[in-house]
């Protein structure tokens, strides 16, 4: 996905994580673990660690997503699906670390107040990759929506180790299918449905 040096930093972060030592540590213990003698200047905290590796994630969703998504004829809901999926399949190698840090949210507000924008540009990319329009308060809404969506399906994720991910795949599916419902209910546009300019 990224550089070596990167994914050293990457792998020693979500290691931390993992063992319950992120809320204590420092980066020049990411550092020590990388097995370098220290971080690049921008990488000078904890969450400019966690920011880093989030747009990592999201250059990687870039990267593999295929010609579907930019077909107009492939209903949004579908696109959205394989987005998120790429993303989870992206984490799979950091999958202990994530779990960790998702499971620490509700305990550590002032974390997820600070990440919550890393979620929400992440969504935000997905949205757009679907050419879904994300402007104005309709726009903040569908991105707070999808970035629900994601962190249910994580709860899935981080105990489906097939191949596949078929247990997150089913969960996604049903849930982006929900939301599909809720909107055509609401008689607003759809944005799970076809592209539309709304």
């Amino acid at each position: 996905m990224e550089s070596e040096r990167e994914e050293a930093v990457f792998q020693a972060a979500m290691h931390l994580a993992e063992q319950g030592r992120w809320r204590s540590c420092s980066p020049a213990d990411v550092a020590a673990l990388a097995g370098i003698d220290s971080l690049d200047p921008e990488l000078g905290d904890r969450m400019a660690i966690l920011r880093s590796f989030a747009r990592a994630i999201d250059r990687t969703v870039s990267e593999r997503a295929t010609g579907a998504i930019d077909d107009a004829d492939v209903p949004v809901r579908e696109k959205l699906l394989e987005l998120l999926l790429l993303r989870f399949e992206a984490l799979v190698p950091y999958r202990s670390g994530v779990a960790a840090l998702l499971r620490g949210l509700p305990v550590n507000p002032d974390q997820a107040a600070r990440g919550l924008p890393f979620l929400a540009r992440s969504m935000r990319q997905s949205l757009e990759q679907c050419g879904i329009n994300v402007s104005g308060l309709r726009g903040t809404a569908r991105i707070g929506a999808l970035g629900l969506i994601f962190l249910d399906a994580a709860r899935v994720w981080a105990n489906d180790t097939s191949d596949d991910l078929a247990a997150t795949t089913r969960h996604l599916d049903e849930r982006l299918r929900r939301a599909e419902n809720l909107e055509l209910r609401l008689a607003r546009p759809n944005w799970c449905g076809r592209q539309t300019s709304g």
